[in-house]
């Protein structure tokens, strides 16, 4: 982990560009991905004014998306890169907070949570971290709520090489959905549903078929998956 804290720490001001040059060959740049996850969670909560966290919020970007799509809502993004928080909090963005994370214990209250959401974080924590750091995320939701874990798809090939050729990916150990399957059964969460995303190329004259990944979503050849984990009353 204290690996991957000095790699973004060291690329926090140029992360946006250099995450765009590698996203080139998909046809669109990180905020397009960003706004992606929003739209999908916002497609399965039925309340409009949630408490969010994102665990994990690099830069801080998804919160000009989040506030987008949820006007009455508000964000609370963590991250282990103290640099990063630091870019997230030039934003300034209204309803949002940003906190640094030093690593197990998150700083809140149990239950503060409706929902909170992992983007692309789990391939970077050491696999032995992972149910001690979703048990905590679970501790911070309320009865009810969601985490919604996105993560690149290891049985896509082109999303295979997209992370092999990303600085920041190197290291990166990718996992499939029954990874996080055992772990949310030992966290109180009850997964909740499994969706596999971005079937498509966002290329223009790809575009007509984005309205048919609705219907793919339960085939595992998507770029990205999202599961979802409510936790037990």
């Amino acid at each position: 982990m204290q690996d991957n804290i000095q790699e973004f720490d060291e690329f926090s001001e140029e992360y946006r560009s250099i995450h765009n040059r590698n996203l080139r060959f998909s046809g669109a740049e990180s905020g397009y991905f960003s706004e992606h996850k929003i739209l999908e969670i916002k497609k399965l909560e039925k309340n409009t004014s949630p408490v969010l966290l994102d665990f994990g919020c690099g830069d801080g970007l998804t919160s000009r998306f989040f506030i987008r799509h949820f006007p009455s809502g508000s964000y609370h993004g963590i991250d282990v890169s103290t640099e990063n928080i630091n870019q997230a909090l030039l934003r300034k963005s209204l309803n949002c907070s940003f906190y640094h994370y030093p690593g197990h214990v998150l700083p809140f209250e149990d239950g503060t949570f409706d929902i909170a959401m992992a983007a692309n974080v789990f391939h970077h924590i050491d696999r032995n971290d992972h149910l001690e750091t979703i048990r905590e995320i679970s501790r911070t939701l309320k009865p009810g709520g969601k985490l919604y874990v996105f993560e690149h798809n290891p049985l896509n090939p082109v999303t295979q090489w997209i992370v092999k050729t990303c600085i920041f990916d190197r290291k990166a150990k990718l996992l499939l959905p029954f990874h996080f399957k055992r772990y949310f059964k030992n966290s109180q969460l009850t997964v909740a549903r499994i969706r596999y995303l971005l079937f498509f190329p966002r290329h223009r004259i790809f575009k007509g078929f984005f309205t048919i990944e609705n219907h793919l979503s339960g085939l595992p050849f998507g770029a990205q998956y999202m599961i979802i984990g409510q936790k037990d009353f």
